[in-house]
This record gives C-alpha cells, sequence and structure tokens, in this order.
C-alpha cells in the first residue's frame, strides 16, 4: 500500500507539493500556537501570583491598622499598600476602601479584611487550575494539552476555506446585489460560527461563565439567526441586522452588569 502511495505522488508532484506545503504550514503554525499559548499561561501566572502578593501584603497591612488604630507608622504603612494594589481591586472592595476614606473607621477594615480573604481563595482556585491544567499527569488532560493548539489553526483554516468557497461563488454572479448578498451571507454565517466555537471552546476548558436568561436568549437568537436565510436569501440583511442589534444588546447587558459589580 505504501508502494502505491508513493507511486500516486510520483505520477502527480503536484499533489505531493501540495501536501508538503501543508504539511509544513500545519507544523509551523501548530509550534507558533503552542508557543503563543504557553506564553499566555506563563503570563496569567505572573498576575496571579502579583495579585496574591499585594493582597496578602494588604491583609497583613490591614490587620496591623485593626489591632494598633493609633500606631502612626501601621497607618501610613496600610495607605501606601492601598496605593500600591488598588489597580488590582475588584469594584466591591475599591467601594469600601473609598468608604474607609471618607470615614476613617477601623470597623470597615473588618469587612475590608473579609472581601480580601474571599478575593484571595479565588486567585489560589485560578492559580491551582491553571497550574494543575499546565502539570497534570492525567491521560485525558495531556492529550488535550497536545490537541489544544490545533484549536485556533482548524478556526482559520475553517475560515480560509470559507472564504475561498464565498469568492468563488461571487466570481461567478452577473450583478452586484448577488455579490453584496453572498458578502452579506458570509458575515453573517461567520458571526454565528464564531459565537458557536467560542461557547464550545469556553465550556471544553470549563471557563464558561452562569449567565442569565436573558444574555443566553440573546446569543441564541445571535446563533440562530442565519436561519432566516433559509427561507429566502434576500433576508441575510434581516439576518445581519438582527445580529448587530442583538451583539449591541448583548454588549450593553455586560456593561450593566460590570457597573452592578
Amino acid at each position: 500500500m505504501i508502494q502505491e502511495i508513493l507511486t500516486y505522488f510520483k505520477a502527480n508532484p503536484g499533489w505531493s507539493l501540495a501536501i508538503t506545503v501543508f504539511t509544513t504550514v500545519l507544523i509551523w503554525l501548530y509550534k507558533e500556537f503552542k508557543v503563543l499559548m504557553e506564553k499566555d499561561n506563563n503570563d496569567k501566572l505572573a498576575l496571579l501570583q502579583k495579585q496574591l502578593d499585594l493582597y496578602s501584603s494588604m491583609e497583613a497591612a490591614i490587620a496591623q491598622v485593626i489591632h494598633r488604630p493609633n500606631d502612626a507608622f501601621a497607618v501610613q504603612n496600610f495607605y501606601n499598600k492601598l496605593g500600591k494594589s488598588s489597580s488590582y481591586f475588584t469594584n466591591d472592595i475599591k467601594k469600601i476602601v473609598r468608604d474607609y476614606y471618607l470615614r476613617a473607621d477601623t470597623s470597615i477594615l473588618r469587612t475590608l479584611m473579609t472581601f480580601i480573604q474571599l478575593e484571595c481563595d479565588k486567585l489560589h482556585k485560578e492559580k491551582s487550575k491553571l497550574i494543575s491544567s499546565n502539570t497534570s499527569s492525567d491521560v485525558f488532560e495531556t492529550v488535550f494539552r497536545l490537541y489544544k493548539p490545533f484549536k485556533p489553526i482548524v478556526l482559520v483554516f475553517v475560515i480560509v476555506f470559507v472564504t475561498i468557497y464565498f469568492l468563488l461563488l461571487s466570481l461567478n454572479q452577473n450583478n452586484i446585489l448577488a455579490v453584496i448578498i453572498l458578502f452579506i451571507i458570509f458575515i453573517s454565517l461567520i458571526i454565528s460560527g464564531s459565537v458557536i466555537w467560542g461557547i464550545i471552546s469556553l465550556a471544553m476548558e470549563g471557563d464558561l461563565g452562569i449567565y442569565g436568561k436573558y444574555r443566553w436568549s440573546l446569543t441564541i437568537f445571535l446563533i440562530g439567526s442565519p436561519f432566516v436565510m433559509l427561507l429566502d436569501l434576500r433576508l441575510s440583511i434581516l439576518s445581519l441586522l438582527i445580529q448587530i442589534v442583538l451583539i449591541v444588546l448583548l454588549a450593553r447587558s455586560r456593561k450593566n452588569q460590570l457597573v452592578r459589580l
């Protein structure tokens, strides 16, 4: 069988060249994405460690002020720590800190201590999860790590092939309206496909957040809106408009969620 394959490639050098180029590009992309992912994980770990260090020093500074409220050095040290750590605080912690700035009440510090301890626990869990995903000896997790760089590669190839397909279809059209409709169909399908890909990727990594019914409803309609084109391809304009509106609504709901936090 191997001999037959070699004979076929000798008789068809074009296919042999194409496969060689494809394999070379695939290996290069795999190595590049693997390096990028490793760098991203290391950056995340470094950031988590820095946040943990700052929160831990803040915790110690707060304890000093609680137990020695009249110690000017302890109070000054606490304010210095606040200045260094404030950019890493959550919105809830920032509100408590501002309340303390206004009232200078040491009882507020106990609440602040509780929130910082909760945030430290959360960061420790994230750090442990990140480390375990990179160093786990579990067979399935090891295989998952090996195949992880292929996810963006598959996405790139799918987008390239779909783009080429729609370009070829456009070249066969005789009027500009048909070309515009094809372009709109392409954009609408890319939006839906990207959202589906994002959800699947997050679910596989266990990072899919818990959203309310409103956001999930908007997301489902965003993904499903291209189905209106099954009735008539000219409805692709309506599909894209619906998707744009839904994206705006999702962005606003996300912004409102951040404001409430």
